[in-house]
């Protein structure tokens, strides 16, 4: 062996001799688990399991669960400097989603409405694809944000509570559209607007489930489109599609267009083939 090469083989020696961990040294300890997110998995769990085991629920248990998140949201927004929505929300997704927790999401939303130049936020709680979901106000005061109102099926006996978006409307008010149903293919759900004021939230549109409905907020409105007439010999068909557009005035939620419109029909099957089942 050449000196060269003695000289390379002790040098890899002593580099490895620096990277072995002294005895009795001090590792860095990982960052033990808020006690509360442990609680609150723990709790959403349970919610979960209720629900698909359709065992009654109990509303100071849900009550119970999303408290854990609202301490978590509200210290997130009362820390001082500017407030980085898409940073909260990854923060949010990473303390709180639970492993193979199929369509869990905890969504903070900014609303259109301002005061003082602080904004106005809500949260969207999805325990699961098909519920509970539940939606939190939280507004700014001079002392800071904190939880004013709650849209669940407790504080609403009518509200549709399985999975749930909020979309924002833009106006002077507090005033969103809660969308609530399945995202499959089939794509059926409810549909309400709701304002907040005098301190309390007041449905002011709802609609029954509808069918194959699909939805988007525009600067001039909320477009919702949906099936109105199902094929007598096929339910599976439909044959005719609603096309709305509602509006927020200042006072009241109004349908702006009403119009109708037959259903795309699906082309002829190619020859010697079977026509394929249609869904929509």
């Amino acid at each position: 062996m050449t000196p060269h090469m003695h000289r390379r083989r002790a040098l890899f020696a002593f580099v490895l001799l620096l990277c072995v961990p002294r005895a009795g040294a001090q590792q860095p300890a990982a960052a033990p688990e808020d006690p509360r997110v442990a609680e609150f998995k723990k709790l959403a769990a349970q919610l979960v399991e209720r629900r698909r085991a359709g065992v009654d629920e109990s509303e100071d248990m849900q009550e119970k669960t999303v408290k854990l998140v609202d301490a978590l949201v509200l210290e997130q927004l009362n820390r001082p400097g500017p407030r980085d929505l898409a940073a909260i929300n990854q923060h949010l997704a990473a303390t709180l989603a639970r492993p193979g927790a199929i369509g869990e999401s905890y969504e903070l939303v900014r609303l259109g409405a301002t005061a003082n130049g602080k904004v106005h936020f809500a949260l969207v709680v999805n325990f699961s694809i098909s519920g509970p979901s539940a939606i939190r106000y939280y507004p700014p005061s001079a002392q800071g944000y904190r939880l004013e109102g709650r849209i669940d099926r407790w504080e609403f006996p009518d509200y549709f509570d399985e999975y749930a978006e909020l979309l924002p409307v833009s106006a002077s008010d507090i005033i969103f559209v809660a969308v609530n149903g399945r995202t499959d293919e089939l794509r059926t759900g409810t549909f309400s607007a709701w304002h907040f004021a005098d301190g309390r939230f007041t449905a002011v549109w709802t609609t029954d489930i509808l069918e194959r409905s699909s939805y988007e907020m525009r600067s001039d409105g909320f477009h919702l489109s949906y099936c109105s007439q199902n094929d007598e010999q096929d339910p599976r068909l439909c044959r005719r599609i609603m096309n709305d557009r509602y509006q927020w005035d200042g006072f009241t939620w109004r349908r702006a267009e009403h119009q109708e419109s037959d259903a795309p029909k699906p082309p002829p099957p190619a020859p010697g083939r079977k026509p394929p089942l249609q869904f929509k």
